[in-house]
């Protein structure tokens, strides 16, 4: 059998759980980030959403922030050490950190300084372990947080319908409409001036054209 290791005075002491000092930085970061999305929130969707959408989107926010908080509570708080192998299990090994015999699917985490069952990862921002005894919570907790942040993207996409729908055109306009105008004003000077130029005589086209601008001119300034 392995002799136990000597214990080292300098070895970093076990974490229980989370919410043990020192907190990681991580860890408080996701407390701020958590509380500003709150503000956020409750602070600027729910006073102005007073439709049924923003009314149900409210309550659903609710009682997802509350599942968040729950979940991250109790992963945090949950131990997930291995408590150590049965005496005569054949699917055990020897923890030379921890001195003593642990379930095959048992990892030391370093820096949670304990032998963790079907160790998955430690995670920084909730500064524990994750395993098999708080691996639960740690689901609900990721699709609690997934589901809240899509609600924060909806609430902030909702859009009333009056905004959405676009401004008719007016049915007049104050501008000349050329096509409509054009056959209008031709007047008889300038088609006069028109027919002496169709005829070829040249000398007179600068007078045709002045005639018919002189036509068009008081109708495109005043429709």
């Amino acid at each position: 059998m392995p002799t136990a290791a000597i214990p080292n005075s300098g070895a970093p002491k076990r974490r229980v759980n989370g919410f043990e000092r020192p907190l990681d930085v991580h860890q408080v970061v996701s407390w701020v980030a958590f509380a500003l999305l709150l503000a956020a929130f409750f602070g600027l969707h729910t006073p102005v959403r007073t439709a049924p959408l923003g009314i149900a989107l409210t309550v659903i926010y609710t009682v997802l922030a509350a599942t968040v908080v729950a979940s991250a509570a109790k992963c945090m708080r949950v131990d997930p050490r291995d408590e150590g192998a049965a005496p005569g299990c054949p699917t055990q090994r020897w923890c030379s950190y921890c001195a003593k015999q642990v379930n095959e699917r048992s990892k030391h985490c370093r820096r949670g300084n304990k032998c963790v069952e079907v160790f998955d990862h430690h995670c920084p921002w909730l500064n524990t372990c994750i395993g098999r005894h708080n691996y639960a919570y740690f689901l609900v907790l990721l699709c609690s947080v997934f589901a809240l942040l899509s609600v924060q993207i909806a609430s902030g996409l909702q859009v009333d319908a009056p905004a959405a729908v676009p401004r008719a055109r007016p049915a007049h306009s104050t501008g000349p409409h050329l096509p409509l105008v054009i056959p209008l004003v031709i007047s008889r000077p300038a088609s006069a001036g028109l027919r002496r130029v169709a005829a070829g005589r040249g000398g007179d086209g600068i007078a045709a054209a002045g005639g018919l601008w002189r036509a068009i001119r008081p109708r495109i300034r005043h429709p």
